[in-house]
């Protein structure tokens, strides 16, 4: 049986993942009694021994407003601190960037955006991410394309679909 390979020439396509909010930290709130998923308040607390600075990133139970503070440096001097001066007034930018770091936070909990062109096959995806979020790709393909999970498990299985690291083949 003779085989047949046709070239096929892939649209190079990008999509840009951002995170929708910032992760959720489980934790036990002391007011409600209850486990929570405390919220980021995109705030910082900042406090200063003599020349000792500490810096928290404030949270929020979303039911009582309780707050807790993940700390994100601790007993350093100012000149110490890349960026301090964003510590102080609040950056967004910066708060929004540490509360991926917190211990803690739970990362595969939060909903994605994804930022792309219309789809044309067959292309090359490219994913690009913006915050440091690591979707599930068959939930990700199946939200982006309209089809079912299983679905895309059939394409995969077929060879219409193919995954390579942070890049996605869709022939069909």
């Amino acid at each position: 049986m003779a085989r047949v390979v046709l070239s096929v020439t892939l649209v190079p396509v990008t999509w840009t993942l951002r995170a929708a909010h910032t992760p959720r930290v489980p934790r036990h709130c002391p007011r409600c009694d209850a486990l929570r998923a405390f919220v980021s308040s995109d705030r910082f607390r900042v406090n200063a021994q003599k020349r000792r600075v500490d810096v928290w990133l404030v949270y929020r139970c979303p039911a009582c407003d309780f707050t807790w503070n993940a700390t994100v440096v601790e007993r350093r001097t100012p000149e110490e601190i890349a960026g301090f001066a964003r510590y102080q007034q609040n950056d967004a930018a910066t708060a929004w960037r540490r509360a991926f770091a917190v211990p803690g936070a739970d990362l595969a909990a939060v909903p994605v955006v994804v930022e792309r062109a219309p789809l044309v096959t067959p292309a090359r995806v490219t994913l690009v991410y913006a915050d440091p979020v690591r979707p599930r790709l068959d939930r990700l393909l199946a939200a982006e394309l309209g089809r079912s999970r299983s679905a895309i498990a059939r394409a995969l299985s077929d060879g219409d679909l193919a995954i390579d690291a942070d890049t996605i083949v869709i022939l069909r």
